[in-house]
């Protein structure tokens, strides 16, 4: 199967595909995969044992079907996000703490490094992001196959997220240079250290959060 192909069909066409519908049909992909139990799911409950001890093995089984629902509707809206309208990406999402601690940075021409963890439809909150908030600048695990990674490059740059490839030149350098040219949002998941040369960072949440 050719992923990035269909990945491709699925940004093209779901949105064409009634929500009900639609809805219904990634329960079903996410319930198959979950039955299947492979190496993804395993991975999924063996995180889930280590973060809920209190779970038997069977508790732990039912949780991680609810993950996989879970991603499997982040997939659903992110596919359809293209479709949505301005009235409904506004109802999605609800920001806390951005008055406080990000606007007026932004208001001020600055910009705004979030820390943000694999929480959520993030596309989403880049979307609104964009629109009503400042330009996004982002980094990105370069994903495989290549056909794939650009296509979520694409996908991300319709919606207004620029992306920039981790270990694709100088990152860092490229950031800097996007946050001094001010009224920015500059994301970054800082949940997975991808390099083993983090350090340690006390993070202060002010992220916006999808619904």
């Amino acid at each position: 199967m050719d992923v990035a192909k269909a990945y491709t069909f699925a940004w093209r066409h779901a949105v064409k595909i009634p929500e009900p519908v639609l809805r219904g049909l990634f329960t079903v992909v996410a319930d198959v995969a979950w039955l299947r139990r492979g190496k993804g799911v395993r991975r999924m409950e063996s995180n889930y044992a280590r973060v809920r001890p209190d779970l038997d093995e069977a508790a732990v089984r039912r949780l991680s079907r609810a993950g996989m629902r879970s991603y499997m509707r982040y997939f659903r809206e992110a596919f359809t996000l293209q479709g949505v309208t301005a009235d409904q990406l506004r109802a999605r999402v609800r920001l806390e703490g951005y008055d406080e601690h990000v606007r007026p940075v932004i208001a001020a021409g600055g910009a705004a490094s979030l820390a943000l963890g694999h929480l959520g439809n993030w596309d989403l909150a880049g979307a609104y992001g964009s629109q009503y908030l400042a330009s996004v600048l982002t980094v990105a695990e370069r994903l495989k196959p290549d056909e794939l990674f650009q296509e979520f490059v694409r996908f991300r740059g319709s919606l207004g997220i620029d992306v920039l490839a981790l270990g694709n030149g100088d990152v860092l350098g490229s950031l800097v240079r996007g946050a001094k040219e001010g009224s920015k949002l500059i994301p970054l998941l800082s949940d997975r250290d991808l390099t083993s040369t983090s350090m340690p960072v006390e993070v202060r949440w002010a992220s916006p959060t999808s619904g």
